[in-house]
């Protein structure tokens, strides 16, 4: 173990590895919000869609109708008859953590 922690000890105190290593930057599609070129760095498996957290943010603000996320459906709870509203393509039955334990355990 000693002989080890020696190994990493000295690797990073080596004046000359860099501190970052970036090869080169790959170009690759367009901001889904504002259209600014996206900079795709190698080595990172996702692809990026919007520039920023911000753009990210704008889109889906303005986007939330056409998601499924906002689509919501009322159901009726199975133990006190109540509508409560749930985001589309949840399979919920019951309104609240208490109606779930009243039907289940009956307390």
């Amino acid at each position: 173990m000693k002989s080890k922690m020696y190994w990493v000890s000295k690797l990073i105190r080596r004046p000359e590895l860099p501190k970052t290593v970036i090869d080169e930057v790959h170009t690759g599609g367009y901001c889904k919000n504002c259209g600014k070129e996206l900079v795709q760095l190698p080595g990172n498996h996702r692809v990026k869609v919007y520039c920023s957290t911000k753009c990210r943010v704008a889109w889906w603000n303005a986007h939330k109708v056409s998601t499924k996320i906002s689509r919501k459906e009322i159901v009726v709870c199975a133990y006190c008859k109540k509508e409560f509203e749930v985001y589309a393509k949840q399979d919920r039955k019951y309104c609240s953590q208490q109606c779930y334990v009243k039907d289940r355990f009956g307390k």
